[in-house]
């Protein structure tokens, strides 16, 4: 298991944040919120250069504002190059895997009839994607709909899946549920808490035992498709959050193996290095 953190620790771009990170945690997500704004190709070669130390890695967020179901074909095929164009920037990084979002935030379906008439569009989008970073590297989110109304389409181009806790919990559902059902298929978690129904913050949120009980969980899955190991992202925004998370995360750790008290070590240590940094800017 790994655990890494966002791309968005520092109030800065993405070059200072891997600067940081890279010798802290394993991984880091590199989320892209807008198609329109991805960074220019001389800063994904500097990126690429901060991500060669051994063990680190990176998880490539897709365009959160793509909207690859959309129903008119002019608008998906617009959605579908800004993730070829974020794909195609990234591919020298390597990532770990390409998270997707199967409907854009302001278009969340409703009901099973309403996805169906967009389920077909998806397929043709994640399959196009597919095609450039290999299936099982193409991971599909949860979003605050049921996943049963989009595997489907994951199991028929044998894609991976990210559990996203938050998002899960807003649905209705329980990581227990989900891993029945799709942890062979899984290739990250997005790990954050809820509280007063907003998601995306401290993993606390749940309460220690709980919070325990899903890093148990997670310790279970042993790899993802691809055979390498479930990549956790602690998926919180800012500084002091990330801090938090990483001490949440650690406190929920320590105690459930040797190998899982040597991993909260690590992440105390980070947790420390970045308050620390943001202590002097």
């Amino acid at each position: 298991m790994i655990i890494g953190t966002t791309s968005y620790v520092l109030p800065d771009d993405y070059i200072p944040n891997l600067r940081l990170l890279a010798p802290l945690v394993d991984d880091v997500e590199l989320m892209f919120f807008e198609g329109a704004n991805l960074p220019a190709e001389g800063d994904f070669r500097r990126m690429t250069d901060l991500c060669r130390r051994d063990g680190f890695g990176v998880t490539v967020h897709l365009p959160v504002d793509a909207d690859l179901s959309h129903p008119r074909p002019g608008e998906r095929q617009r959605a579908l190059e800004v993730c070829l164009r974020a794909i195609e920037l990234t591919l020298p990084l390597a990532p770990r895997a390409y998270v997707v979002h199967p409907a854009a935030p302001t278009a969340y379906p409703k009901n099973l009839e309403a996805f169906g008439s967009r389920r077909q569009a998806l397929a043709e989008s994640l399959g196009a994607l597919a095609e450039v970073t290999g299936p099982s590297r193409l991971a599909v989110e949860n979003l605050e709909f049921p996943f049963a109304w989009v595997w489907p389409v994951v199991e028929e181009l044998g894609l991976s899946t990210v559990l996203d806790v938050g998002h899960l919990e807003l649905a209705g559902g329980n990581p227990e549920e989900y891993l029945e059902r799709y942890s062979s298929r899984l290739a990250v978690v997005h790990l954050h808490g809820v509280a007063g129904g907003r998601d995306h913050q401290d993993p606390a949120a749940w309460g220690r035992p709980r919070l325990r009980r899903q890093m148990e969980l997670f310790r279970a899955v042993e790899v993802n498709p691809l055979g390498e190991p479930l990549v956790i992202t602690l998926e919180v925004f800012g500084g002091r959050p990330t801090v938090a998370a990483l001490r949440s995360t650690a406190e929920a750790l320590s105690g459930l193996a040797k190998g899982a008290a040597d991993q909260a070590e690590r992440l105390l240590s980070a947790a420390k290095t970045i308050e620390q940094t943001l202590a002097t800017r």
